[in-house]
């Protein structure tokens, strides 16, 4: 019972004290509004009056003679403004405010007539005013110099094109409500300094939207969803010479009507990726836009559309040759215009005469000297990077090669029947890290290091620790370090896209970016990473070198030939790790620095062979090369009747026929053969080491392949160890050494 009674309330409550308040607005609605408002009359300055409080309703008609300013605001229960409202102060009223009136939501037609003296009209906050009546404004206010409407419901455009005044606007401010579209026509015959439509909902503007208006500047920035701006929607538009749309969602820029711009402003609008043609701007002089190719058109037009640069150096020989014939009559001189200035003005927008060589000059201009932000630097050059050909053939080549090299990576170990090694789950994670490097840089340069050393720590501790075989990487450990691995590349390949540095900072795609503390914390985590992740690798070959050498010192000539095959192997692993990492490295040391170490331009080698090298070698380094993937390969193309005895050769069998048991591929070779084909003595390890590229199958005389009969060869436990000797138990460390080295 006593949850049904607080429901009962819940649901009462709200519409119990919105009839009160509905009550307490009526009930005050008889009482004298004079009582509300506080005027102020001070010596010979105007009379100011101020009406506020819940209960104010109405405009009083007794306030003071001669009222100059009048202010309504916090007013709750005021919801109309009267055509007769302010009619006892029409000869003398100068500037309406309206503030914080929740529930004002209505202007009766005529409310504006006979104000002759109003010149601001102010309304801010009234959330329910959704619309204005289209008569509203049809009214001569001839000193009117200010109309603000800012901060409320409205949601359709006010009819100002009868809006009568004896001269030029000098604002008409909209911002900050809800307007959805501007039809076409909707904003005829205004005369106006600046309008301004910020922060709008204004999805469209259609044809002609401003026809018949002349407005100095027109700013429409902040409409975050303006996508369908028609390609004529400022045709007709008069004496604009400043316009923003920044902040939009635009995808191209209509040219006619802003051929008299002087500024232009497309800031922070991502969509718009082509910028027209300079020549499309006669007049303009500052330009500030999103992306700094961008300015590119202004500083080489030629290239930037040749289209139109061919059109304005004919244009510009005719008018030229116009003006040196000055014995040709005008018709002959105006039909060369004419035809001549047809591409420019298609509306026959110019009056322009032929005889004056100051317009000559005119369309002369030098565009290059326009200001254009933000300019081309060294992170952003207008030099197409993939210009010369000689670049761009070895990019499709190192490209395909390692899209091809990890892709067959990923198939033939997905499609493996054999068991999922760490070693073969960790080759996997490289080769789609290099598949996406050359997509999603970021994501797959981090990834690709991680992975790179996650593998060679796993080969480091594999070999240095080779006797210890309980404390080998688990499948399920590997799985979780992976994880963090792919969570920590996601991470840092989102930051930028939510405002944490910038990829659109470089021409290559990099975020480098550095404007604030996040911006340096995130370069410098980027730097530091890859510093490490290097410096892990290079001491792990060179821990692993370490040990390959002191097994390999009372070894033959053979062994040191070996060691230094193992060197040059360990070098070209490092090196290809050092190529992936270096790029990076430099270019965020020059974002962090705040100045270029080396531009884009001089760095085109670097980005074409170097930065992909790294994922076109690691498919051949550490997977195409082994004994494993090339037994798993053979496999995968005897299923489709390819290479039929390399295939039954790897799973056992010649010619098509199994072979006997005990017999073939059945049993590796055991440890102390393979130590003695290697050199003759037990300590000379030198020479088996030269298997780091290459699987050596070499199992110790206690560990057996896998076959039906092997359990019983297999002893209890690693106790076993015991009955060995000394020397025999430095031949078990030397082959779990060897066969460690699979597939490094």
């Amino acid at each position: 019972m006593l949850i049904v009674v607080l429901v009962w309330v819940s649901l009462n409550i709200p519409a119990t004290l919105q009839s009160e308040n509905l009550s307490i607005c009526s009930s005050h609605r008889t009482l004298h509004p004079e009582k509300y408002c506080i005027c102020d009359v001070i010596g010979e300055q105007p009379p100011k009056c101020r009406c506020t409080g819940p209960r104010f309703v109405e405009v009083p008609v007794n306030l003071t003679k001669k009222l100059d300013i009048l202010v309504i605001e916090d007013a709750e229960c005021m919801e109309v403004l009267k055509s007769d409202s302010l009619v006892p102060y029409a000869s003398t009223l100068r500037e309406l405010t309206l503030v914080n009136l929740e529930k004002f939501y209505y202007f009766e037609t005529g409310v504006f007539h006979h104000l002759s003296q109003l010149q601001t009209i102010y309304i801010h906050r009234a959330p329910k005013l959704l619309k204005i009546q289209p008569d509203v404004f049809r009214a001569f206010l001839p000193g009117l110099k200010i109309l603000r409407i800012v901060n409320t419901g409205l949601e359709e455009m006010p009819n100002l094109n009868c809006l009568n005044t004896t001269s030029v606007l000098h604002m008409i401010d909209l911002e900050h409500n809800r307007i959805q579209e501007i039809r076409s026509r909707q904003v005829s015959n205004v005369k106006a300094e600046q309008m301004l439509l910020n922060f709008n909902n204004i999805q469209v503007v259609e044809e002609a939207a401003f026809a018949g208006s002349q407005i100095a500047n027109l700013s429409l920035k902040g409409n975050f969803d303006l996508q369908k701006l028609h390609k004529k929607a400022f045709l007709g538009l008069q004496s604009l010479r400043y316009i923003d749309l920044s902040g939009t969602a635009i995808t191209f820029l209509p040219v006619e009507g802003l051929r008299d711009i002087d500024t232009l402003k497309l800031q922070n609008t991502k969509s718009l990726k082509m910028f027209p043609s300079v020549f499309n701007f006669q007049l303009l002089k500052e330009a500030w836009l999103t992306y700094p190719y961008h300015c590119c058109a202004f500083k080489y037009p030629r290239t930037h559309n040749p289209g139109e640069f061919e059109k304005h150096a004919r244009f510009v020989q005719e008018l030229q040759a116009a003006c040196n014939n000055r014995n040709s009559s005008v018709h002959k001189g105006g039909m060369i215009m004419k035809a001549s200035t047809e591409w420019m003005y298609p509306n026959n927008e110019s009056n322009m005469s032929v005889n004056t060589e100051e317009q000559t000059e005119e369309f002369w201009g030098d565009v290059s000297e326009i200001k254009c932000h933000p300019s081309p630097d060294a992170f952003n050059p207008c030099e197409d990077l993939m210009g010369n050909w000689a670049l761009r053939i070895p990019v499709w080549f190192i490209s395909l090669s390692a899209v091809i090299g990890n892709l067959f990576v990923v198939i033939v170990i997905s499609t493996s029947h054999f068991r999922l090694t760490v070693s073969k789950f960790l080759m996997c994670n490289l080769a789609i890290a290099d598949l996406v490097a050359g997509f999603l840089t970021i994501f797959g340069n981090i990834l690709s290091v991680y992975t790179l050393a996650v593998i060679t720590t796993e080969r480091w501790y594999t070999i240095t620790w080779a006797i210890h075989l309980n404390k080998r990487l688990k499948l399920r450990n590997a799985v979780r370090v992976m994880l963090a691995g792919w969570t920590c590349a996601l991470l840092m390949a989102v930051l930028p896209l939510v405002g944490v540095s910038n990829y659109s900072k470089t021409s290559i795609c990099l975020p480098l970016e550095n404007k604030g503390k996040a911006d340096a914390i995130y370069l410098s985590t980027l730097l530091a990473f890859n510093a490490i992740a290097f410096a892990l690798i290079c001491v792990c070959y060179g821990s692993m070198y370490k040990s390959i050498r002191e097994g390999g010192r009372t070894g033959s000539t053979t062994s040191v030939r070996s060691d230094l095959t193992v060197a040059k192997r360990m070098a070209l692993l490092v090196f290809t790790d050092f190529a992936c990492w270096a790029p990076i490295a430099f270019f965020g040391l020059t974002a962090l620095l705040g100045h270029p170490l080396i531009t884009v331009t001089h760095t085109k080698i670097l980005l074409v062979f170097f930065y992909p090298l790294n994922s076109c070698a690691n498919p051949c380094l550490y997977a195409l090369l082994t004994q494993q993937y090339r037994r798993d390969f053979f496999i995968l193309m005897g299923r489709y009747g390819l290479c039929k005895d390399r295939a039954e050769r790897h799973k056992g069998a010649i010619g098509g026929k199994p072979l006997p048991y005990g017999t073939g591929p059945q049993y590796k070779r055991t440890c102390m053969e393979g130590v003695v084909k290697v050199g003759g003595a037990i300590n000379h390890r030198g020479s088996t080491m030269t298997s780091m590229t290459t699987v050596v199958s070499v199992e110790c005389p206690m560990m057996r392949s896998s076959s039906r009969n092997s359990s019983k060869y297999r002893p209890e436990s690693i106790l076993a160890l015991s009955e060995f000797s000394v020397r025999n138990l430095n031949h078990f460390h030397e082959c779990q050494k060897l066969q460690s080295t699979d597939n490094l």
